[in-house]
């Protein structure tokens, strides 16, 4: 808390120290939005869905990225290694919870399949 009032000066190089030092260690994943994408009209009836995909990295396993057209958001998730789905799944119930229509596109295997 106190690094908040410290000047600029001070605080910049302090925390580039801490990034070199500690790096991926700290985060546990990354949330890229790109916002809202307008397209021209003549072109707004073709474009059902982008993608946008973000490369995880061995240290945080699990990257995010969000972007939207024609009133619908996309939020994909990238994973390196690991079969686990459990943080996925949460942030997903999470959205059901507080009313978010969600559909789910995977290329993973499901269960029962």
């Amino acid at each position: 808390p106190f690094i908040r009032y410290a000047p600029n000066v001070l605080k910049k190089p302090f925390m580039k120290l801490l990034s070199d030092f500690y790096g991926d260690k700290i985060y546990s994943m990354t949330l890229s939005n790109i916002g809202n994408i307008t397209f021209p009209e003549k072109l707004k009836g073709r474009v059902e869905r982008l993608d946008f995909f973000l490369s995880p990295n061995k240290k945080n396993k699990v990257s995010a990225a969000a972007i939207g057209v024609n009133g619908y958001i996309s939020l994909n998730f990238t994973s390196f290694l690991t079969e686990d789905t459990t943080f996925e799944r949460k942030v997903l119930r999470a959205l059901v919870e507080r009313g978010v229509a969600v559909e789910v596109a995977t290329n993973r295997r499901v269960e029962g399949e």
